[in-house]
């Protein structure tokens, strides 16, 4: 949560979204606070189904375990970090705001199978 706060903070400054507003330089920076509040809000509520769910669901046919969750998480980590430090290197371009389109985007299906029902199965060998 810290790093997508940190991006979005340093892309709002660095004026990321490119749009001119003529001489009036205030409108990528509302834009901008206003996305990242949101994407902040929507993240920490993805985060949180995320981390909460336990037991299996089944998504077309495939089940759906904790472990898959924790691997979700742990990719999802390593790319905000890869783009933090891409950031910092001067390679987060037009890319970058693509992929952090795109995490942004992916989190939320993610986070509603993760808010699921969890089917539990019975012991095989149940007496």
């Amino acid at each position: 949560m810290l790093i997508r706060l940190v991006l979005s903070i340093l892309d709002t400054l660095s004026g990321g979204y490119g749009w001119s507003w003529g001489a009036n330089q205030s409108g990528p920076f509302v834009l901008g606070g206003i996305l990242g509040f949101i994407g902040l809000l929507s993240v920490g509520w993805s985060l949180a189904t995320i981390g909460e769910a336990q037991g299996e669901r089944t998504i077309f046919g495939v089940c759906i375990t904790r472990m898959h969750f924790d691997i979700f998480i742990y990719v999802y980590f390593v790319i905000h970090v890869v783009s933090l430090i891409t950031w910092f290197f001067g390679l987060y371009g037009g890319a970058g705001s693509i992929v952090w389109n795109v995490l942004w985007v992916l989190i939320i299906p993610v986070s509603v199978v993760a808010t699921m029902p969890a089917t539990y199965r019975a012991a095989e060998n149940a007496v």
